[in-house]
């Protein structure tokens, strides 16, 4: 098939990212290990996320 074919598309495209994927999950095998067998640091701070998830139950009404 040449490239650019739409069906190329729907087959090499999934293969890639699957591919990449796999690869920087397998790159970071070690930091998942460690969050899965034992507690770690957070990544980020709640302060820093909070406000942006969890609003008071009157402005989300309001909205």
């Amino acid at each position: 098939m040449p490239i650019g074919d739409v069906p190329s598309f729907k087959r090499d495209i999934p293969a890639v990212v699957a591919r990449i994927s796999r690869d920087l999950f397998l790159d970071d095998l070690a930091s998942h290990e460690a969050r899965i067998n034992a507690p770690i640091a957070d990544d980020f701070e709640p302060a820093l996320y909070a406000p942006a998830v969890w609003r008071r139950q009157s402005v989300a009404a309001a909205e």
